[in-house]
């Protein structure tokens, strides 16, 4: 589609999202109906490269396509910019990794937890990670998360270094601990594990 078709879609469904808002905030979630609507609409292909399934288009189309979005539902328009935002950062990563993500399936969404609130130990060949981050927003519509960790020098005169570790969804917990007043439907929980191991290359 061109930009300007996909801000379109984003107008036209706005009557919807609109509808939907007060259940979203009382849900503390943005339902599996306006999650699909995004899909078929294709925003969550907006940054995504062409290789891997996605439009490669430029941010401020998705940022034009966001604000449409937010301006009927604050929390839609929310989750769409943090799960939507992740389909660029995955191309980051080294070419087996992404088709470990998305070999599969490239529709694959990914939530984050930046703050390095858990615990990163190494281990031969990777780490282990432990503990609890918080404010993952969309998490219950992600099969895998972003978290934040400090990774340890590994030797004399390195300094610490601030990393994100791509974790699946099925080595982790998702804690219902979101209740807030403002954006309460952005289901912003967090994510628990307990010595995960996650592989230098991830």
């Amino acid at each position: 589609p061109s930009p300007q078709e996909l801000i379109e879609r984003a107008r036209e469904m706005k009557p919807r999202l609109k509808e939907r808002a007060a259940s979203v905030e009382a849900n503390r979630l943005v339902g599996d109906d306006t999650i699909a609507e995004f899909r078929e609409a294709g925003f969550f292909k907006v940054l995504q490269p062409k290789a891997c399934g996605g439009f490669e288009m430029r941010p401020e189309i998705l940022t034009d396509v966001i604000c449409e979005v937010a301006s009927a539902c604050a929390s839609s328009g929310w989750v769409l910019a943090v799960l939507a935002l992740h389909q660029w950062e995955v191309r980051l990563l080294a070419d087996d990794v992404v088709a470990e993500i998305w070999g599969g399936d490239s529709s694959v969404l990914l939530s984050s937890a930046y703050a390095p609130t858990g615990e990163v130990r190494p281990t031969e060949g990777g780490f282990l990670l432990s503990g609890r981050w918080p404010f993952s927003s969309g998490c219950d519509h992600a099969q895998w998360a972003i978290l934040g960790g400090i990774r340890p020098p590994r030797g004399p005169g390195e300094a610490p270094t601030l990393c994100g570790f791509f974790v699946p969804r099925s080595e982790y917990q998702i804690l219902d601990d979101w209740h807030t007043m403002g954006l309460g439907g952005t289901g912003s929980k967090s994510i628990v594990m307990e010595n995960v191991f996650v592989p230098e290359r991830r």
